[in-house]
């Protein structure tokens, strides 16, 4: 098995998770992810509440985002060909504006 796949199962629900949602509400960015936490955290306007605590899922997106960028890879990847979330294939393959497109995070909306 490849070294990134057994990163990649290695992987916490929450971390996955965070993958997710960086892909679908920040276009890819962990670092929109990681500033939408932090306004959240300084109670400023903010894009998307998570359940678990913001310090916690900082540091998941740390280890992600350093494994990354270590490796030149891109998580979703092995998040897509796990075959635990079918519609993330479907949405790869979505017309242009979709969730996996450039063009910045479109239009969602603040949350309080």
């Amino acid at each position: 098995m490849e070294t990134h796949e057994l990163f990649f199962k290695s992987l916490t629900a929450e971390e996955e998770q965070l993958i997710i949602i960086r892909d679908f509400l920040y276009d890819g960015s962990w670092d929109d992810l990681v500033q939408d936490l932090e306004a959240r955290q300084g109670g400023k306007p903010h894009v998307f509440k998570l359940n678990s605590r913001i310090d916690e899922d900082l540091q998941r997106i740390q280890k992600l985002a350093d494994y990354e960028a270590a490796h030149g890879i891109d998580l979703r990847t092995y998040l897509e060909s796990s075959g635990k979330f079918p519609e993330l294939s479907r949405a790869a393959s979505s017309a242009e504006g979709g969730p996996f497109t450039s063009g910045g995070r479109g239009s969602v909306g603040e949350s309080s």
